[in-house]
């Protein structure tokens, strides 16, 4: 059992680092990067201090797409607890008005210069092209800051389900 598992499964990454590795090297690049539309790639992403951040994206599509308007959203609930991920960003680009999942992104930190690195990685590298009209973000400060530090002629907009539901988690903390 030990050995099938080996030749089938990767090791667990011990870092954000090891991600990268590990999608780099085969066979598990064949096996987890290579789709019938191309290859994703993987990269490793340095911000300020020692934040590391991996993105996820398959380079060519990101290229071939002619994008204006996106939508940017992070849960913390799917993230792997070994290494220590705070967080996956999804890049979303709204394609025929309906926004479409182009880049994932595991986050070790939520500060404004991770989110600047990253942002900065599609600027240059991922998809120079893009000139960004509007991201549709939650309220995360950081977040906004990073947009706007990046992209400044980008317009924000705020999104209606997470306004309302500050405005409900607000209403419960006051009648507790």
């Amino acid at each position: 059992m030990k050995i099938w598992r080996t030749k089938s499964v990767p090791p667990l990454p011990q870092s954000l680092d090891d991600y990268v590795n590990l999608f780099n090297k085969q066979p598990w690049n064949e096996k987890y990067a290579s789709y019938a539309g191309g290859t994703i790639t993987v990269t490793s992403i340095r911000g300020l201090g020692r934040s590391t951040s991996v993105v996820f994206a398959d380079i060519n599509y990101l290229r071939s797409l002619n994008i204006k308007n996106f939508h940017l959203d992070a849960t913390f609930k799917v993230c792997p607890r070994r290494p220590q991920v705070l967080q996956l960003l999804t890049l979303m680009g709204r394609i025929d008005d309906t926004p479409i999942p182009i880049a994932w992104i595991l986050m070790g930190s939520k500060n404004v210069g991770a989110y600047v690195a990253v942002l900065r990685w599609f600027k240059n590298i991922g998809a120079p092209h893009w000139i960004p009209e509007t991201f549709t973000i939650d309220f995360e400060q950081a977040l906004s800051s990073a947009i706007l530090l990046t992209y400044p002629n980008t317009r924000i907009i705020r999104c209606f389900f997470h306004y309302c539901q500050v405005i409900f988690i607000i209403e419960i903390y006051l009648i507790i």
